[in-house]
């Protein structure tokens, strides 16, 4: 294990990682709200093209400062689907809802 802390974003504290967390961090699978992973369960995604998917709770997202959301989250929020759909068509980023379950066998 690599002895470096990361952070999903500037508001969560700095984590030290094991390898498969550091992984998940590296591809964006860490909420930048909260600072939980979206590895498991429901979660919003958001996909700028097709090799990254950041990935984020809806809560989170809602309960932050309106002045740090993009513009086309605000729009998806608050079910502007007119403006969504017109800032998606202008290369906006894509928002996805995405479930996961792990099953143990």
């Amino acid at each position: 294990m690599k002895a470096e802390t990361m952070r999903p974003s500037s508001r969560i504290p700095l984590m030290l990682l094991c390898d498969v967390h550091r992984s998940h961090m590296v591809k964006h699978h860490c909420c930048p709200g909260c600072g939980y992973f979206c590895i498991a369960g429901t979660f919003l995604e958001c996909c700028p093209d097709q090799r990254i998917a950041h990935r984020f709770h809806r809560g989170c997202v809602d309960a932050k400062d309106k002045d740090l959301r993009t513009p086309l989250l605000e729009a998806v929020i608050n079910n502007h689907v007119d403006v969504a759909h017109y800032l998606i068509q202008n290369g906006a980023c894509v928002y996805h809802v995405v479930s996961i379950f792990l099953c143990s066998e």
